[in-house]
């Protein structure tokens, strides 16, 4: 069981609404992001990292790798980082 958040990764084929919902309606700061079409991320300094994919294909790889990803039916799939004590 996780204690603490470090971040949460949002993975989506919804990149620009999800950028929008986090930008206007809850008025998170960008921290960062990397622009390249069909990989797109941005990191909100208040701890929500949203990645575009273009299909669920590329999810699977990265669902494997780690442990905390919480997967809705429309698609989206959200990966929860523990925060490292110390």
């Amino acid at each position: 069981m996780m204690n603490r958040l470090h971040h949460v990764a949002i993975a989506t084929k919804k990149y620009d609404w999800y950028v929008e919902v986090f930008s206007n309606l809850f008025e998170m700061e960008k921290e960062k992001s990397v622009n390249i079409e069909g990989k797109r991320k941005i990191w909100f300094k208040q701890g929500i990292q949203i990645n575009e994919v273009v299909d669920s294909s590329q999810l699977n790889g990265k669902m494997e790798q780690s442990g905390y990803w919480l997967q809705f039916p429309d698609g989206l799939s959200i990966e929860c980082f523990e925060r490292k004590e110390g």
